[in-house]
């Protein structure tokens, strides 16, 4: 079971809530009224969750891709172009330069401009 805390326990302890999610990289649950309302992690596990969608999203992707081929359309994007993408996102996370994308399309937005 994960740890929870109340929005109010949140209002008076954050620090040390924070503190603990940061350290032990445990989520919290925050309540409200009983009821789970949102979850706290720390910048890392929300970072590693963010670069798994994108994996995922870069598959379906393929599939699409893989699909689109066998009916003979034209494709602009290709499977490898995304890789390339994603790669990047990781020299930037590392470096420390997040990209500030919430999604796949975003990134592919931010790209086209760059190359614009």
């Amino acid at each position: 079971m994960p740890k929870t805390a109340t929005a109010q326990q949140i209002q008076k302890n954050y620090r040390s809530i924070f503190n603990d999610v940061m350290i032990k990289r445990e989520p919290v649950v925050v309540l409200n009224n009983n009821k789970p309302e949102v979850v706290i992690v720390d910048l890392q596990t929300f970072d590693e969750m963010k670069y798994a969608q994108l994996n995922r999203e870069i598959d379906d992707l393929g599939v699409l891709l893989k699909k689109a081929k066998g009916e003979k359309a034209k494709v602009k994007l290709e499977k490898d172009q995304l890789r390339k993408i994603v790669e990047q996102y990781e020299i930037d996370k590392k470096s420390g330069r997040l990209i500030g994308a919430g999604s796949l399309a975003d990134l592919l937005d931010e790209d086209s401009k760059n190359k614009l």
